[in-house]
């Protein structure tokens, strides 16, 4: 083969030609192809195809392999290049393409096959062509399943004096590796969940709908700027031409103009920049490229990696932007790029709250969150939604039943699973040994202490400590909290480094964290106690228990004495002495925190333990039978176990009369009253002729809420000389829960301003002893008493909330499900009133709680009444009042009573209609019931005859009087629409008022039903409340429809709610679809 001699001064010409044409490679016109989806969109490899010049200036040999065709082509399509892999100098790679044309053998050959070339040049459409050696380095191999084919195609060639430059990209299925300097990925389609980054992602997509030149996510790392901004991105309502990405990383800033190129690359142009090019040259070519782009967002991930020169390149083009170009860029917080950027809105990102939390953990999970479970992954992962993934796929793969703070504990409670720690620790990274000494520190100390404290227990210096934790502050793994304390900000970081550390050494670092404790004043029981048992001294740890569990006694953190007390029972190192006395005072504490069901498994587990002698045992059977009657399907075994235990307390008198005093009470399952009250004489007896005692204040909790759920009067100042009594903690939790007892049954019986009295009095004592049992019982009270009283704002979502933060306290979860059916039935939604309703007590009777299970009866039989089942409605009105009467619980029937006798008169059932109103009057006459006997002047209305609205008005006022204002509502609606009939013509704005009344209430139900008396008897229809929802342009009809659709209802249902005819309903529903923009039900839902 024979070489062409190229003297140095034709090479220096050529040189400077191939630099003019590499200069206006923004001239370059490329074919493009349209846009795709982002999660099908390809990336592009560029290559070299050839070089052509005047006759005699160069000519070249090129190679050419792969002669496949490319399916994706298609006939008529724009012009395009595909990748022919150029035979060059391997160790130039892409540098190749714009900066030395002629480096290559085959263009120093001066061996050219012109005419073919000429030939094929002249050629319409795709010519294939083939060549032979190997690829320029960043080419797919042959054959392989990124290689779809190569074609030599015509397109526009750029000219500069008589050089020509073709330049062309190649597809690929994967991203390019130029433009992946980082691990991970961007996040372009995780989905967008409600209540999480609502407000940034309006902030920014407002930012970028106003197209400033210049707009920064910043955050901690995984905080999850890259999603933010992909949400932003196609939540546009005007989308940009283009969205141009790069990724950048610390190894990005050993590449000059790395973000440049590697924007191009991502638009389809390969840009080489030669390695000191002239940038008053370079920059203003750069910007006009831009320029020609159109409408174009670049998206620079991590810009505080960037490297100095593409900073400067930045900052020229920000100076003077093109006017649609806008670059958007996340960083993370506290690392600023060397070269300050000057740009304009900021949006921050920081954790998540605890409201986002609940509802990421809750779209992860699939379904509802406990609110301690929120708790504790919030503490796993820092509130940064990088973490959710991996803790919640934990959590599915091991937890088999709801998702609570003890599921949680149960899995990241023990060491974690292999490859979740592999996770956090590649995620920590490759941290410096004086920082891994620190991190290791701040792992064993549980807790953000000072840098004297990480120095104390690391062994390190504390001046090198400062900057070690410096270090881990700016990688964003250690929090700053208040004193200037340090420690890890996601506590699955922290689990992980410790679990790694050593046995030896972590049992030193737990002897140096506690001997540095210890001399603290006043010292943290807590913390020492568990320091002192991982350090193995098993003395000091029993002696910091006890001490520590009752210092969180007097606090009111009964929960964390609760853990101490577990620990100690379950630890085989204790002696039978000491296991004893932590049983005894694990058994006085149970019942006052909300972890029954955990303290219930243990102390059944007890139980069956026969090291413990005979009046222990006992101990812990009165214990837990206190437990199961608290828990769903428990309250007859745990009656059983409570007068077992009594029988076998013979000789402690005073512990078996607290067994009395919870025998006593009259409203737990289905025996009769006349049962209980042996009991609750007893324990009246012992309290008798005595003085006031600090010891009587548990059974009086007990004894005087029994005496007015009976319909008794209690002394409104019976509890007052107990007062200066309650010295300690455990007193004051037992203080707390006799005025919630009370206020309870006042409630039940109708003493609403009694109730609220005495509840606020007991929620104050209950909050500060820490008596979380207390504290649930008497918020679930409030709930029914502003349902009472008809103040219904988020009612039935702090129902929701409730219910979730004691899902194991059967009373709790029965009264909330109780008025949750209420809700719903006022809502017309009556198949969820009913499968509330059921779990409110009547699937299961003999183990439900009384009042409870007779309100919720009536609730049924009215929603029967109102669906026109009368035949159904007076079965169930027959099964509820056999109920009562075997129960004897005449006190408790206010809800009952009016309408099981309107099921039986509409039955036909007279008989049985009076007969329950005599034995109602008789039961009730000696007894302070204040609800049930206006329920029944209401029954006694209906069989009142021509003064029947005398009487529902005189029902209605008795109502009003004891705070009823809903139920007065109803039979203020009855007595007027008899008025009415009879031609009252003030009835009618009677009604009117009603109607407006009930619907600023929230009773679509009853509003709807005034409206249709309103409709039926005058021309002049209710004019409904004046209000329009936010923006919505909905009139209020309109919005209750909306309402009712997004509930899942269909057209007749929504009829029958709003008694409107299903021609009108439709109406509305095709109304609220247009003024809402959207096309279907389904889309009006996920809008």
């Amino acid at each position: 083969m024979r070489f062409r001699r190229v003297d140095e001064q034709a090479g220096a010409r050529r040189q400077q030609r191939h630099e003019m044409l590499a200069a206006d490679f923004q001239e370059i016109r490329l074919a493009r192809e349209p846009e795709r989806p982002a999660h099908r969109r390809e990336r592009r490899h560029p290559f070299l195809v050839g070089v052509a010049g005047p006759r005699g200036q160069q000519r070249g040999r090129f190679r050419r392999e792969h002669e496949q065709p490319d399916a994706r082509q298609r006939p008529g399509e724009p012009a395009e290049l595909r990748a022919i892999p150029h035979r060059g100098d391997g160790d130039l790679g892409e540098r190749l393409v714009l900066r030395n044309h002629v480096s290559s053998p085959a263009a120093r050959s001066g061996r050219f096959p012109k005419r073919r070339f000429r030939k094929r040049s002249r050629q319409s459409g795709p010519v294939p062509v083939t060549t032979r050696g190997r690829a320029a380095r960043g080419s797919p191999p042959p054959g392989g399943r990124d290689n779809p084919g190569r074609y030599f195609r015509r397109c526009q060639l750029t000219r500069r004096g008589h050089s020509m430059l073709i330049i062309h990209e190649q597809r690929s299925a994967g991203r390019s590796r130029r433009t992946s300097m980082r691990n991970g990925s961007p996040c372009g389609t995780a989905p967008i969940v409600a209540g999480v980054r609502d407000a940034e992602r309006a902030h920014l997509v407002s930012a970028l709908e106003a197209r400033p030149a210049f707009i920064v996510v910043e955050g901690l790392a995984g905080a999850g700027k890259s999603c933010l901004a992909a949400h932003a991105l196609a939540a546009l309502g005007t989308r940009p031409d283009r969205v141009l990405t790069a990724y950048c990383g610390a190894e990005s800033q050993r590449f000059p103009y790395h973000v440049a190129t590697a924007l191009f690359g991502n638009a389809g142009i390969e840009l080489a920049i030669p390695p000191d090019p002239v940038r008053e040259a370079l920059f203003p070519r750069i910007r006009r490229a831009l320029a020609r782009l159109g409408a174009c967002v670049l998206l620079i991930e991590d810009l505080h990696w960037a490297d100095a020169a593409s900073l400067d390149l930045l900052r020229y083009v920000l100076r003077d932007p093109p006017p649609d170009l806008t670059v958007l860029g996340t960083r993370r917080t506290g690392a600023r790029p060397r070269t300050a950027l000057a740009p304009g809105p900021i949006i921050p990102l920081g954790p998540l709250s605890t409201e986002e939390t609940a509802a990421l953990a809750a779209h992860l999970a699939g379904g509802n969150v406990s609110p301690g479970a929120v708790s504790r992954i919030e503490s796993l992962t820092g509130g940064l939604p990088l973490y959710f993934g991996p803790v919640l796929d934990a959590l599915r793969r091991t937890v088999r039943g709801p998702l609570d703070e003890q599921a949680v504990d149960a899995v990241f409670g023990r060491p974690l699973p292999a490859a979740l720690t592999s996770w956090v620790s590649d995620r920590l990274g490759d941290l410096a040994a004086g920082a891994r000494k620190v991190a290791e520190a701040a792992a064993v100390l549980a807790e953000p202490e000072t840098a004297e404290a990480l120095a104390s227990v690391s062994g390190l210096p504390p001046r090198r400590v400062r900057g070690y934790v410096l270090e881990l502050l700016r990688h964003g793994h250690f929090a700053e909290s208040r004193g200037y304390r340090y420690g890890f900000r996601a506590d699955l970081d922290r689990l992980a480094v410790y679990h790694t550390v050593p046995g030896p050494r972590r049992q030193r670092m737990h002897q140096l964290a506690a001997a540095m404790l210890d001399a603290r004043d006043p010292q943290p029981m807590r913390r020492l106690v568990a320091h002192a048992r991982r350090s193995g001294t098993l003395r000091a740890w029993l002696a910091q228990s006890e001490q520590a569990t009752e210092d969180a006694v007097e606090v009111g953190d009964s929960a964390s004495a609760m853990a101490i007390l577990r620990t100690a029972i379950t630890d085989d190192s204790l002696s039978t002495v000491e296991r004893l006395r932590a049983i005894r005072r694990f058994c006085a504490l149970a019942p006052a925190v909300v972890d029954q069901e955990r303290n219930a498994r243990l102390l059944r587990a007890l139980l069956h333990d026969q090291r413990l002698p005979r009046p222990d045992r006992a101990r812990v059977r009165l214990g837990y039978g206190l437990l199961l009657v608290r828990q769903a399907g428990g309250v007859e075994h745990g009656r059983t176990e409570i007068e077992r235990a009594v029988a076998e307390l013979e000789a402690q008198p005073e512990l078996a009369l607290r067994g009395v005093s919870l025998l006593c009470a009259p409203y737990l399952g289905a025996q009769p009253v006349s049962r209980h009250l042996p009991w609750l004489e007893r324990a009246e007896k012992s309290l008798s002729g005595k003085e006031a005692a600090a010891e009587d204040i548990p059974i009086l909790a007990n004894v005087l809420g029994a005496r007015v759920h009976l319909g008794h009067r209690v002394e409104a100042d019976r509890l007052a000389p107990y007062g200066d009594l309650a010295a300690t903690a455990e007193l004051r939790q037992q203080l707390a829960r006799a005025h919630c007892n009370l206020a309870d049954g006042h409630s039940w019986i109708g003493d609403t301003a009694r109730a609220q009295e005495l509840l606020h009095l007991g929620l104050d004592l209950a909050t500060g002893a820490g008596a979380s049992f207390v504290v649930g019982s008497a918020e679930a009270t409030q709930i029914r008493l502003d349902w009472a009283a008809g103040r219904w704002e988020r009612i039935d979502e702090r129902a929701d909330e409730l219910e979730r933060s004691y899902p194991g306290l059967h009373p709790v979860v029965c009264e909330l499900k109780l008025v949750k059916a209420w809700y719903a039935i006022a809502q017309g939604n009556w198949s969820e009133g009913r499968r509330n309703l059921q779990g409110a007590g009547l699937a299961d009777l003999r183990n439900a709680v009384a009042p409870v299970a007779i309100a919720a009866w009536g609730a049924l039989i009215h929603t029967l009444l109102d669906g026109d089942a009368a035949v159904q409605a007076a079965r169930e009105a027959s099964q509820a009042v056999e109920y009562l009467r075997r129960k004897e619980g005449w006190a408790w029937s206010g809800e009952l009573l009016p309408y099981a006798g309107q099921a039986f008169l509409e039955a036909g059932l007279e008989a049985d209609a009076d007969r329950l109103i005599a034995d109602a009057e008789a039961a009730l006459a000696d007894r302070y019931a204040p609800l049930a006997e206006a329920s029944l002047l209401a029954a006694r209305a209906l069989r009142a005859g021509d003064r029947a609205a005398e009487a529902y008005d005189a029902a209605a006022a008795a109502h009003a009087r004891i705070g009823h204002h809903y139920r007065a509502g109803q039979l203020t609606e009855r007595a007027a629409l008899l008025r009415w009939q009879d031609g009252d013509s003030a009835a009618k704005d009677e009604l009117r008022l009603l109607a407006e009344r009930f619907d600023l209430m929230g009773a679509t139900i009853d509003a709807g039903r005034c409206q249709r008396h309103l409709r039926t008897r005058s021309a002049a229809p209710v004019r409904p409340r004046e209000h329009r929802g936010a923006g919505s342009g909905l009139s209020p009809r309109e919005e209750q429809v909306e309402q009712l659709v997004l509930d899942g209802r269909t057209n007749q249902e929504i009829a029958d709610v709003l008694f409107l005819s299903r021609r009108t309903v439709e109406e509305h529903v095709a109304n609220v679809l247009r003024k809402r923009g959207v096309r279907s039900r389904h889309d009006l839902r996920r809008a």
